[in-house]
């Protein structure tokens, strides 16, 4: 693959803002030199994601993630490196010339993307022109699809039979192990098959608006009724949104997504004249889909289904959206409905009725508990503060927190005082969790690395005093390899300029750790104590590695007064006796 120069990648991220950036993905406030929010890699619900602008570097402290700004986007995006490095250099104004024909990961994810196309291309083509998608087609029609739909969503139809795919792709010069690979062939004893067979076929689209996966619908009440791609080298079902990429202009301009469970949902919706639907692909809402729809809008509405699992998929997806900094609202729908039937019925007013008529989370939440318990008997009280009270746990906003608390003591008959006390004590404990075996920042490694890297000038003079291979703990010994490889200015070392000079993930896991501290304060004369410290130290540890050796060789006769090893184990007892 073909290298981007240094100082490309530097000047990019010289220019990018990265709290602004990072910021699009979940909320950020100040907090000394950093920035803190709620990771957007994994769900929490405390503050342990840090970003150090000036560093350029964020670190998630609950879940160990960390890096600079291209990792960042690399992680949250799922796009090769250079993908992320173009990207990211257009927005800021700097151009990149990379040859993809000599990149081979690009060529291939090409090549790839070029076979899914293809593949809905001819799904399509047999829904809309061949007689083998008649009765599909007839089938869309009733559901209340037009062709206009059909034609937008790309929709399609997959013949049965098992081979009519593999076919097509073999005989456009893809190799059967290519569609295995994409998840569109299947392969059992040395045998390729179609993946999906007698389905209406729903594209999913990137947004980039790239055919990565498919999802597939029977005609009838057969089981499985869907069959989704799985996950691949192209799909992840993490990071993408059914529906997004054709309606992501609609949500950003009215600032709401409405969020539904099915392919069908969304297309029905959007044929009715409401484009801001989109759909989890068949999975439990994740922090990275929440992330995405962040970026065009703050508002979200749920419909699912009113059953059980419906409601309890309604409550696992507000954590994470409020973590996102979204606010989220519910709609009401009747037994049986979902919004596909409702956009069927009712046309787009029943649709914009439904939207207007949301309610808030905790009302949605209050709602549902007050029907299930009875609130006449303690027990029942009990059993709804059990309930509502981890809702009411979730809203960030303490404003917001604070007036449900009033609502909900009123619910229950109760002083405010007493529902604010039960949501405190279930929050104590609730503190920042640092991961197991996080590197101790209070080591003295730690404050002379940290001193380096802040003041170069100080870094000049610890060079010429001390080598790494002094540094007796193993964790911090490459980080001092890879700093005395770094050409020093007249600016503080940054992740960029180190990171190159790392090869092992923990080990760069732990500079980010290190650059998101604040640089320790001292004088010349702390930072020549320190360097005299890990003097001592590894004095200390060759004493005890020279210990068993030459008591063992002086008890058995073995070793002479001039020994290099005995020379050198008695100038370290005179030299560690002195120091003390």
């Amino acid at each position: 693959m073909p290298r981007i120069p240094d100082e490309t990648l530097n000047e990019i991220l010289r220019r990018a803002d990265m709290v602004a950036i990072v910021g699009r993905y979940t909320q950020l406030r100040k907090n000394g030199a950093a920035f803190l929010g709620l990771c957007p890699f994994h769900n929490e619900k405390t503050p342990s994601f840090r970003v150090n602008p000036e560093r350029g570097a964020f670190k998630c402290f609950g879940c160990g993630e960390g890096g600079g700004l291209f990792h960042f986007l690399v992680k949250i995006e799922n796009l090769p490196f250079p993908e992320v490095v173009r990207r990211l250099g257009h927005e800021v104004g700097v151009e990149i010339a990379v040859e993809e024909s000599d990149d081979a990961e690009t060529a291939r994810r090409k090549r790839l993307l070029e076979l899914l196309e293809r593949c809905s291309h001819y799904y399509h083509e047999l829904l809309v022109k061949s007689p083998l998608g008649k009765e599909a087609l007839e089938y869309l029609f009733r559901r209340g699809l037009d062709m206009a739909t059909i034609e937008r969503f790309q929709l399609g139809w997959a013949p049965n039979g098992g081979t009519a795919l593999l076919h097509k792709l073999t005989s456009s010069g893809y190799a059967a192990e290519e569609g295995a690979e994409v998840g569109v062939l299947r392969e059992r004893n040395g045998r390729h098959t179609d993946m999906l067979r007698a389905r209406v076929i729903f594209p999913i689209f990137d947004i980039q608006d790239r055919v990565v996966a498919f999802g597939g619908r029977v005609l009838d009440d057969s089981q499985p009724k869907y069959l989704n791609s799985p996950e691949t080298f192209i799909y992840s079902k993490r990071r993408n949104l059914y529906g997004l990429q054709l309606h992501r202009g609609e949500i950003s301009k009215q600032d709401r997504a409405l969020i539904v469970e099915g392919y069908l949902d969304v297309v029905s919706v959007s044929k009715v004249g409401v484009g801001i639907a989109v759909a989890s692909l068949g999975t439990a809402l994740t922090s990275e889909q929440s992330a995405l729809l962040r970026r065009y809008t703050k508002n979200v509405t749920m419909a699912y289904d009113a059953d059980r699992a419906g409601q309890n998929a309604t409550i696992k997806g507000i954590e994470l959206f409020e973590q996102a900094g979204l606010r989220v609202s519910i709609a009401a729908l009747a037994e049986g409905e979902d919004p596909d039937s409702l956009a069927r019925r009712e046309g787009k007013a029943g649709i914009e009725q439904m939207l207007d008529s949301a309610s808030s989370v905790i009302d949605y939440v209050i709602s549902q508990n007050e029907q299930r318990f009875d609130l006449s008997r303690p027990e029942g009280k009990e059993d709804f503060a059990r309930e509502v009270l981890p809702a009411l746990d979730k809203i960030q906003d303490p404003v917001r927190q604070q007036a449900y608390v009033v609502r909900v003591a009123r619910v229950l008959g109760i002083n405010e005082n007493r529902v604010q006390w039960k949501l405190s004590s279930k929050q104590q404990g609730a503190v920042l969790q640092r991961r197991r075996g996080q590197i101790d920042s209070r080591s003295p490694e730690a404050r002379l690395f940290r001193v380096c890297i802040a003041h170069p000038e100080w870094f000049e003079q610890v060079r010429t005093k001390i080598a790494p291979s002094i540094i007796t703990s193993d964790r911090f010994r490459p980080l001092f390899a890879a700093l005395w490889q770094v050409r020093v200015g007249d600016q503080p070392i940054q992740l960029q300029d180190l990171s190159p000079h790392l090869e092992d993930p923990e080990a760069s896991a732990d500079l980010t750790e290190l650059l998101l501290e604040p640089p320790p304060s001292g004088t010349a004369e702390d930072v020549e104590k320190l360097v005299q410290s890990l003097r001592d130290k590894y004095d200390e540890f060759r004493l005890e590695s020279l210990r068993p050796i030459v008591l063992e060789g002086l008890a058995a006769g073995t070793l002479p007064p001039d020994d290099e090893r005995y020379v050198e184990y008695t100038q370290l007892q005179r030299r560690l006796k002195g120091a003390r």
